[in-house]
């Protein structure tokens, strides 16, 4: 009689070892990693404007870049071309 007694306090043991070790597993920190360096470009400007919720004005800030460099490509093949 006394035999599953121990048979069950050992499964129980067990049982409860292998959750506290899981537990512990799952709560090991993170490595600490550098920031990512923030991006240079013609699309910044529109990035931190979309952060803030302002879709409309980003999406007048991409849309006049794209015109201006569509100028710009204009102008220089209009050049090559004299």
């Amino acid at each position: 009689m006394n035999h599953w007694i121990w048979k069950t306090a050992a499964a129980l043991a067990l049982a409860a070892t292998t959750m506290v070790v899981g537990r512990m597993a799952g709560q090991q920190e993170q490595p600490h990693l550098a920031p990512l360096p923030e991006r240079t470009g013609s699309l910044r400007k529109a990035l931190l404007l979309l952060r803030e919720g302002k879709a409309a004005e980003s999406r007048k800030e991409v849309e006049d870049g794209r015109s201006a460099r569509a100028a710009a490509r204009y102008d220089q093949a209009s050049r090559t071309l004299r």
